[in-house]
C-alpha cells in the first residue's frame, strides 16, 4: 500500500508542478493533467501487486498420532494487512459522503422543480451555435446566480433577479457552454473523487485546480462566442457580486465560486491564452516522466524469481499439498517409558516433489529418538508442488509432528 501512496503521490506533484508551468496556456490544457492525476489515484494495480514483508517461516502445529497416522496439514498463514483494512474504511466513508450530496442534489432539484418556471424565449439571447442545442431554461424566483444541472439533460436554472441586468445574456451563454460541453460529467466525476479521498490533500488540491480550470475553459469559450471585453465586464460584475446559487451541492456546474477562484477568473480573461511551445515541451516532460515512473515501479514490484531460489511458504501463490503420509514409527524406549512428546522439523520441498535438506529444529524430549524417527517417515512424504507466478518453485517450511502414546501400543509393548 505503501508503494501505491508513494507512486501517485509522486504523480501528484509533478503534475501541479508542470499545471503551474503552464497558467499562461489555455485552461482546457491544464483541467486534464489534473483530472487524470486525481483519476490515478482510484488505480489500485500497484497496490495489489505489493508484497507485504513475510516474517520467519509460519509452523503448523497439529498433532500426529500414532496408530491413525500424522494429520499435518501445511497452510500459508495470511497476516491481516491493517492499512488495507484502515484505507476500505476510509474510502467507505468518503463513499457515504458522496451519497450524502447526491442525495442532497436530488432532493434540491425536485424542491426547484416546484417552484421554478420554464423561460424557452430566455434561448434567443444565446448564440445562435448555441441556440440549436439548447438546453431547458428555468427561472427561480427568489434567488440569485445561476446554474446548470443534470447529466444527460442539462436545465439552466437562473434566478429571477438577473432577468432584467444587462448581464443576462453573459450569464446565459456561460452555463449553455456548460450544457454543451457536459461539463457536469466531468464535475461529479471530479466530486466523486474528491469525496472518496477526503484525507488526502494532494487530491482536493488537484480537484481545485480540476474546477477552476473548468470555470475557465468555459469562460474562455464564452469570450469568444460574445464580444471578449463585454463578457469580461460582465463576469466581473457578477462574481464580485458574490451570487451565491445551489448551496450545500458540488454536483452543478454554477456561476461563482470562492472568491480566490473569482479574481484569478477575471485575472485570466485580461489576458490571452495560447498554446506555445514550451507549453508543448512541458507537457512532453511530463507525459514522459509518468511512464517512466510507472514503468520503474513495474519492474521493482514484479520481479521474475530465479528457478534456484527456495521461497518461504508463506510467500508463494499455492503452498504445497500432501498426498501421502507416512506415520512415524514410535521410539520403543518412549513406549517403555509412556513418553509423549513433539518433533519440529525444517526441510525444502523441491519442485520435483523431493525433500531435501531435513533439519530436526526441536525434539522434545531428547533422548528417546523421536527425531530421528520423525526424519524417517517425513522423507517418504509425497505432495503436489508449490507454485508462485504459474511456475513450480522450491519452499523451505517447518512442520511439527507430535508423539502421542495410545493406551492399547503401550500395553502391548509391556506384553
Amino acid at each position: 500500500m505503501m508503494m501505491w501512496f508513494t507512486l501517485n503521490a509522486c504523480l501528484s506533484v509533478l503534475v501541479l508542478a508542470v499545471m503551474a508551468s503552464l497558467r499562461t496556456a489555455p485552461a482546457k490544457i491544464r483541467l486534464w493533467p489534473a483530472v487524470i492525476a486525481l483519476t490515478a489515484w482510484c488505480l489500485p494495480v500497484q497496490m495489489l501487486r505489493f508484497e507485504a514483508p513475510v516474517t520467519a517461516t509460519p509452523l503448523t502445529f497439529l498433532p500426529a498420532v500414532v496408530g491413525t497416522g500424522p494429520d499435518v496439514t501445511v497452510a500459508s498463514p495470511q497476516a491481516v494487512n491493517w492499512g488495507l483494512w484502515l484505507l476500505a474504511c476510509v474510502l467507505g466513508f468518503g463513499l457515504m459522503r458522496f451519497a450524502v450530496d447526491l442525495h442532497a442534489n436530488c432532493r434540491r432539484r425536485a424542491s426547484m422543480l416546484c417552484e421554478s418556471y420554464p423561460a424557452p424565449h430566455l434561448a434567443r439571447l444565446l448564440p445562435k451555435s448555441l441556440q440549436r442545442r439548447a438546453p431547458h431554461i428555468r427561472v427561480w424566483p427568489g434567488h440569485a446566480g445561476a446554474a446548470v444541472s443534470g447529466l444527460l439533460r442539462p436545465c439552466i436554472w437562473v434566478g429571477d433577479s438577473h432577468l432584467e441586468t444587462p448581464e443576462l445574456a453573459g450569464v446565459l451563454c456561460h452555463e449553455a457552454v456548460h450544457a454543451s460541453r457536459r461539463d457536469n460529467l466531468v464535475l461529479g466525476w471530479v466530486t466523486f473523487l474528491e469525496r472518496l479521498f477526503w484525507w488526502n490533500p494532494l487530491a482536493r488540491l488537484l480537484a481545485a485546480n480540476a474546477r477552476l480550470d473548468l470555470e475557465r475553459s468555459c469562460d474562455e469559450t464564452c469570450s469568444n462566442l460574445l464580444t471578449p471585453k463585454q463578457y469580461r465586464a460582465d463576469l466581473a460584475a457578477l462574481l464580485l457580486a458574490d451570487h451565491g446559487f445551489l448551496p450545500g451541492t458540488r454536483l452543478a456546474a454554477g456561476l461563482g465560486g470562492p472568491v480566490r477562484s473569482n479574481m484569478l477568473r477575471i485575472q485570466s480573461l485580461e489576458r490571452r491564452s495560447e498554446m506555445k511551445c514550451r507549453h508543448i515541451v512541458s507537457l512532453l516532460l511530463l507525459t514522459t516522466a509518468s511512464l517512466a515512473l510507472f514503468a520503474g515501479n513495474q519492474d521493482k514490484v514484479i520481479p521474475e524469481p530465479a528457478q534456484a531460489d527456495v521461497l518461504d511458504v508463506g510467500k508463494v501463490d499455492r503452498v504445497p499439498i500432501f498426498t501421502k503420509k507416512v506415520t512415524p514409527k514410535y521410539p520403543k524406549a518412549a513406549v517403555k517409558d509412556k513418553v509423549s512428546g513433539y518433533v519440529i522439523l525444517e526441510g525444502i520441498l523441491r519442485g520435483d516433489g523431493s525433500i531435501d535438506d531435513i533439519e530436526i529444529k526441536k525434539s522434545k524430549p531428547e533422548g528417546y529418538g523421536m527425531g530421528k524417527a520423525a526424519v524417517t517417515a517425513f522423507k517418504h512424504w509425497e505432495f503436489v508442488p508449490a507454485e508462485h507466478q504459474g511456475k513450480t518453485v522450491d519452499v523451505r517450511m517447518h512442520v511439527k509432528i507430535d508423539f502421542v502414546l495410545i493406551k492399547s501400543e503401550a500395553e502391548g509393548e509391556q506384553q
